[in-house]
């Protein structure tokens, strides 16, 4: 594949150890642009949120992941694989996938209903968690910025076609606008339901209010507004719908929070450090 053509390089945008050139993206991506941003990860945690959801995936990651037991450690190795497909050179993010792919090809769950058993890579089981995440992503621009224009979004689900190859789908299948990604993410709500091995999941990830502390507000704001993220029928599978206020008013503090930390640091200084986080680790790297 083609590298994405550079007319101006940032000076603050290095090259180095696997970022030697632009990779899959480029500085003049809107993926590359919205990805740095600190809202990214509640975008993450509503994807995964949304995912476990389909009874086959929830079933892959209770017998087949870490995540239940290492949660951290999971979600990092996730974190590093996007961080090395978007932001690593066309050598990392090629290997990364390489690499992703012989794990889902390895890993195996079994249906407690059927008796199937079946693989990380089933074709729909890629699909559906490649359009949640972008779901997700529009999703939280729409409610924490940045403020994607309709090109934006076009342009945005267009590059993501990208990764959607390198993770193994279908690109015929893939939507590519707006409209088609909202009407597949609808298509499957039928299919959507909470098992006994959702539970667990459940409330590792919209953990309820304990106590007025800081070390359980800012999981529980987190987990509100992954809730405020799922759409109503979602939220009822997960039983956890509140009054619209409840979701708004958790929303405009979140948003202060994310608009605060982005003043911080300026998009193109953010990319730079994920461009170095890329250089001291990338996914499937053997150093």
């Amino acid at each position: 594949m083609k590298n994405v053509p550079v007319t101006s390089r940032p000076s603050r945008i290095k090259f180095s150890g696997h970022t030697a050139d632009d990779g899959l993206f480029g500085p003049d991506s809107v993926t590359w642009r919205i990805s740095a941003m600190p809202q990214m990860g509640l975008a993450a945690h509503g994807a995964a949120t949304l995912q476990m959801l389909h009874p086959m995936v929830m079933h892959m990651i209770d017998q087949a992941s870490a995540f239940r037991t290492n949660p951290a450690s999971r979600a990092e190795l996730t974190a590093l694989f996007g961080r090395t497909l978007t932001y690593g050179d066309t050598a990392a993010a090629n290997r990364a996938a390489e690499v992703l792919a012989k794990i889902h090809h390895r890993v195996t769950a079994t249906d407690p209903v059927s008796g199937r058993t079946y693989h990380a890579d089933e074709p729909d089981l890629l699909l559906w968690v490649h359009n949640t995440l972008q779901w997700m992503v529009l999703r939280v621009t729409d409610s924490f910025g940045p403020t994607l224009s309709a090109t934006d979004k076009a342009t945005y689900l267009g590059e993501q076609l990208i990764s959607a190859r390198l993770t193994g789908c279908n690109v015929d299948d893939v939507p590519t606008t707006e409209k088609d990604l909202y009407a597949y993410i609808d298509g499957m709500t039928p299919l959507l339901a909470m098992g006994s091995d959702t539970i667990w999941f459940k409330e590792m990830v919209l953990p309820a209010l304990v106590a007025w502390k800081p070390e359980t507000y800012l999981p529980h704001v987190m987990g509100v507004a992954v809730a405020g993220l799922l759409n109503a029928p979602q939220r009822q599978v997960y039983g956890v719908d509140r009054p619209a206020w409840q979701f708004e008013a958790n929303r405009q503090i979140l948003k202060g929070l994310f608009e605060a930390e982005a003043r911080k640091i300026p998009v193109l200084s953010r990319i730079s450090l994920e461009r170095q986080k890329v250089d001291e680790k990338a996914f499937g790297s053997p150093h």
